[in-house]
């Protein structure tokens, strides 16, 4: 009791430390043998996705793996792709600057392909910007990326 007071703890957690003292000679846990949790299919998937599209929400990239590899398939809520992204390939959410979310050259050659057909000249296009009305310039605030080292 004394030495639970010490540390802080319970006398029963004291008591379980004695046991795993005299059973294996320290009282350091052992450390887990862990499988790898994510399937190594949904990895490769998932990190080429990300490189590919590193702007997404996490709902399309769950969509995008329930038809890629059946939706009866566990392992595709949405805690557990994040948990793929960050621990499981080393990512993190990062916030898109700006001007990278200003250029997106992808999404012009689409729309421009979209219009190609009604378009003849300038002067027929009327854009009506509302971005600075309530300051949504661009949906997608947040891609992932490569976790930066820590510097020393």
């Amino acid at each position: 009791e004394q030495v639970g007071r010490i540390f802080g703890v319970s006398g029963r957690t004291v008591r379980r430390w004695y046991m795993y003292f005299k059973k294996s000679g320290n009282v350091i846990p052992q450390q887990r043998n862990r499988d790898n949790v994510y399937d190594p299919q949904v990895a490769a998937f998932v990190d080429k996705n990300v490189k590919q599209h590193p702007c997404f929400y996490v709902e399309e990239l769950q969509a995008e793996l329930r038809g890629r590899f059946g939706s009866n398939r566990a392992g595709f809520s949405a805690s557990s792709i994040l948990r793929l992204l960050k621990f499981g390939l080393g990512l993190s959410r990062k916030v898109i600057e700006r001007r990278a979310r200003e250029a997106v050259p992808r999404e012009i050659s689409v729309f421009m392909s979209k219009i190609k057909c009604w378009y003849t000249y300038p002067e027929q296009l009327l854009f009506v910007d509302e971005t600075s009305k309530n300051d949504l310039d661009c949906v997608r605030r947040y891609a992932w990326a490569n976790v930066e080292k820590e510097r020393s």
